[in-house]
């Protein structure tokens, strides 16, 4: 569970990377079609921008301690979620 895994047709075809749960009803969320794995960039790119969106943005820390870091599909990460609470952070892929 939460592995990420190459997406493929039935012909073999590469349909992209996604994050796999094999306990959820949706065994596999799509994360990208692109043929390259997902590498330090693209989390980089994916996650700072969900994180300046809460801090810069909606400024949450400016409020609370507690909050939706990471929101799935809202933030281009499929299957990805991820709170605050205090100083700990807990996720689910």
């Amino acid at each position: 569970p939460g592995d990420l895994v190459r997406l493929e047709s039935s012909g073999r075809e590469h349909l992209g990377w996604g994050l796999f749960n094999p306990h959820a009803e949706i065994a596999v969320r799509q994360l990208t079609g692109q043929t390259e794995r997902p590498g330090t960039t693209w989390w980089d790119a994916r996650l700072g921008h969900a994180v300046r969106l809460r801090r810069e943005l909606l400024k949450l820390d400016d409020v609370t301690d507690a909050y939706r870091v990471i929101h799935a599909e809202g933030d281009g990460l499929s299957g990805l979620i991820d709170h605050q609470f205090g100083d700990v952070l807990v996720v689910e892929a």
